[in-house]
């Protein structure tokens, strides 16, 4: 199985990353897309995202693990980073896969993992490429709702914190138009914030006509609560198939819970792909 370093651009910045080839065959193939989440990259959390790409290469997808703009090794800085950016970020890199001569157009899948996962649903409504969406852990924002209030007050934020720290990056965030936002080493800048008051991945998400799967962790309350409230009647009417892996974390932190996510993942695309 080959791994080929890759790169492509979007508004004249340059995105890495690494394309999973199966061992053998050289006509085109089915493609699946990976796409990190807030402050992730490439590998992400316990090299969940590089163990999915390669097990999708050694069921005979190829498979794209790439950065957004401004994380990992692509070009960018990171507080200039918003959801809108990371969109279209999903919208050039479908570009460069049409492009090859070894994928099949026709079967594009894209995986999103916890606010990656509200980016690609929205980029698979927006752009009529992706023939399946995979949402894993999906974070659904909510523009109504901001990253202000008490639960939770950022990406990964537990339920019920008190608004104290809101204020702290509030304060932050008028003083020097950016917040670390509880992540060290991540600069948030007031783009995100304000770009994100526009972005509805709900609405987005539901109005996706083309197949879409969700897994998410039985131990991840807010991400439950927020998927059962706002696209439950989706699951009900079959348009959206879910997935509960049983006492899980919302990133899947243990071998048994990624190993399900991945076969789960692997066992969807090749129904739908």
């Amino acid at each position: 199985m080959r791994q080929e370093p890759v790169s492509f651009e979007n508004r004249g910045q340059r995105l890495l990353g690494y394309l999973h080839h199966p061992r053998r065959g050289r006509w085109r193939r089915p493609l699946v897309m990976l796409c990190h989440g807030f402050t992730g990259d490439k590998i992400d959390v316990h090299c969940m995202l590089v163990k999915a790409a390669r097990a999708l290469a050694e069921s005979g997808f190829l498979a794209l693990r790439f950065d957004f703009r401004g994380s990992g090794d692509s070009e960018g800085r990171f507080e200039d980073v918003t959801m809108s950016g990371e969109i279209e970020d999903v919208c050039a890199a479908l570009d460069w896969a049409c492009a090859r001569a070894d994928v099949d157009p026709g079967r594009i899948g894209l995986v999103g993992f916890s606010l990656g996962a509200d980016i690609v649903g929205c980029a698979a409504n927006r752009d009529p490429r992706p023939a399946s969406v995979c949402l894993w852990s999906p974070f659904l924002h909510d523009p109504d709702q901001g990253w202000f209030s008490e639960t939770p007050p950022s990406p990964g934020g537990e339920a019920g914190e008190v608004s104290a720290l809101n204020l702290k990056v509030l304060r932050q965030l008028a003083r020097e138009g950016r917040t670390d936002l509880r992540r060290p080493g991540f600069w948030v800048g007031r783009a995100f914030f304000e770009d994100s008051a526009r972005v509805r991945p709900v609405d987005e998400i539901r109005s996706i006509r083309r197949p879409m799967c969700a897994i998410m962790g039985g131990n991840d309350p807010v991400v439950r609560a927020r998927l059962y409230g706002k696209l439950g009647d989706l699951v009900q009417d079959g348009r959206l198939e879910l997935h509960e892996v049983a006492g899980a974390d919302h990133i899947f932190q243990s071998c048994a819970w990624e190993e399900e996510v991945i076969r789960l993942t692997r066992d969807w695309f090749s129904r739908t792909l």
